[in-house]
């Protein structure tokens, strides 16, 4: 895949709640991306109190908000596929920054095999995360496959 027109489109679900910690980090990251084809962003934000909508709308995404209450972790992420209009669906959490401007090359690139139906990233824990999360994370993710 060379150019723009061989690199399918894509559509990065983001979600979101109170992430203003990190969540300028993650979109600054997106918006990096050395990524030559088309890509959508849909962000779903679950009643934000700290900016993290503002945030978004200063990096120029727009932000359906649904009320706290409404929130499930697979609904909600159904909810953000079916306004999707690309084929290549990319789930992003607000904690989950891109390490460098190739995330999204790399994450798309095996989907040039028609046998390929889903991938995923490695999840890198970040300096300072607590270490419960940090362990778990290492042991979903480990360094081989």
């Amino acid at each position: 895949m060379n150019d723009a027109l061989a690199w399918p489109k894509v559509s990065i679900l983001f979600l979101t709640l109170n992430g203003m910690d990190v969540v300028e980090r993650t979109l600054d990251a997106v918006f990096r991306q050395d990524y030559p084809g088309e890509v959508e962003m849909i962000h779903i934000d679950s009643g934000s109190t700290d900016g993290t909508v503002e945030a978004a709308k200063r990096h120029g995404v727009e932000t359906r908000v649904i009320d706290p209450a409404e929130f499930h972790h697979s609904r909600t992420r159904n909810l953000a596929a079916d306004l999707a209009s690309h084929p290549i669906l990319v789930f992003l959490t607000q904690d989950a920054v891109p390490a460098d401007d190739q995330w999204l090359r790399r994450l798309v690139a095996p989907f040039e095999d028609p046998r390929v139906g889903g991938v995923y990233g490695k999840q890198i824990p970040p300096e300072g995360m607590g270490a419960l999360r940090g362990y778990a994370l290492r042991c979903i993710y480990p360094d081989t496959r």
